[in-house]
């Protein structure tokens, strides 16, 4: 099947599905390193929050907007290939071994 038929059918950027066919970009949420700000909820938690489903009138949503303005549902951005090869489990592991490396040296552990 195509890259755009697969783009597509299954709803994702074909830029990013193309990136992944070339090797470009890592395949499988368990292959990428956790890059951003610190967990607020445990696992247990984040799977409460997505398994509860309660039934809020359109108002509400409306209301919640108009009270909380500075909130906004965004778009996500495609990660940069740059960023994706900068982030690898071989590029950090280098990184950390290096710095491991300087540190001892230097006598800071």
């Amino acid at each position: 099947m195509s890259v755009n038929k697969t783009a597509r059918i299954y709803s994702n950027p074909e830029s990013t599905l193309r990136d992944m066919t070339l090797g470009l970009q890592l395949v499988g949420k368990e292959n990428l390193p956790y890059a951003g700000p610190a967990l607020l909820f445990s696992k247990t938690e984040e799977q409460k929050l997505v398994e509860y489903e309660p039934v809020l009138a359109p108002s509400w949503y409306e209301g919640f907007k108009k009270r909380n303005p500075t909130i906004a549902l965004k778009k996500h951005q495609k990660l940069s290939v740059a960023c994706a090869k900068a982030t690898s489990e071989e590029v950090l592991t280098a990184y950390f071994n290096e710095l491991e490396s300087v540190l001892r040296k230097t006598g800071h552990i």
